[in-house]
């Protein structure tokens, strides 16, 4: 049986690795993107099951990021499991409604968080009608 793929964008390298080290114990095979301009070619070769995502990064916000892996085709149905260290708003809360946002983590959080948001995002994805 395929391990379910993770791919992670982050601008923090730090957590980025960490959260990848925690995901392959777990069993999931896990890659991270550090530089979320590159974010639609490592989905595209990746071809993540589940993708976590920043949503404040330096260059482009992750609802950016979200809306052009969504263009693109990139994430077509691919759950997509927000991550942010500021409480989201009313505003925040609605974007991630319109681009289809699987859930959101917010930092800090621990492993067994990211596992549970996972598993959820693709009960939902495989869940009949």
């Amino acid at each position: 049986m395929a391990k379910t793929r993770v791919l992670i964008i982050d601008d923090d390298r730090e957590l980025a690795g960490e959260l990848q080290g925690a995901l392959l114990f777990k069993g999931y095979d896990a890659d991270c993107c550090t530089d979320e301009r590159q974010a639609r070619l490592r989905a595209r070769l990746f071809k993540p099951d589940v993708i976590l995502l920043d949503l404040r990064m330096p260059v482009k916000s992750g609802f950016k990021v979200a809306q052009e892996l969504r263009d693109g085709g990139d994430a077509a149905g691919i759950p997509i499991i927000g991550m942010t260290g500021v409480a989201n708003g009313g505003e925040a809360q609605r974007l991630m409604g319109r681009l289809g946002f699987a859930d959101c983590l917010l930092k800090p959080f621990f492993p067994l968080d990211i596992i549970t948001k996972i598993e959820l995002a693709l009960a939902r994805r495989t869940a009949p009608g």
